[in-house]
């Protein structure tokens, strides 16, 4: 068994998985009007749902980069909105808001 897909459920597909797709310089793999696949890995799939929920997300992507400065001043350049800094040890982090408010975190 592996991890295929992770399916974000938004208001937009084909804008979320736009600013993914870029900011993870990977191509879109399919594209409808209410689902749409970015190829990265493990894929990440966009689909429309008329119901948002507005709360914190209890799963969320960590991106691994060798600049996390120029990461995260590409991600904000994209549309996302940077949250807190961190560091424990040897490991430093910032926490992110994609364009629908989903987090993530850029570390390295």
């Amino acid at each position: 068994m592996e991890i295929a897909m992770i399916t974000y459920d938004c208001n937009d597909p084909r804008s979320l998985a736009n600013f993914y797709a870029k900011l993870l310089d990977a191509p879109i793999e399919h594209a409808s009007h209410d689902f749409v696949i970015v190829a990265s890995t493990p894929n990440l799939g966009f689909q429309r749902v008329e119901r948002h929920v507005l709360s914190k997300n209890r799963v969320h992507l960590d991106l691994h980069v060798a600049d996390r400065e120029a990461a995260v001043a590409k991600a904000v350049e994209l549309g996302a909105h940077k949250g807190e800094e961190h560091a424990m040890d040897d490991l430093a982090w910032t926490n992110m808001y994609d364009p629908d408010g989903n987090s993530f975190d850029i570390a390295g």
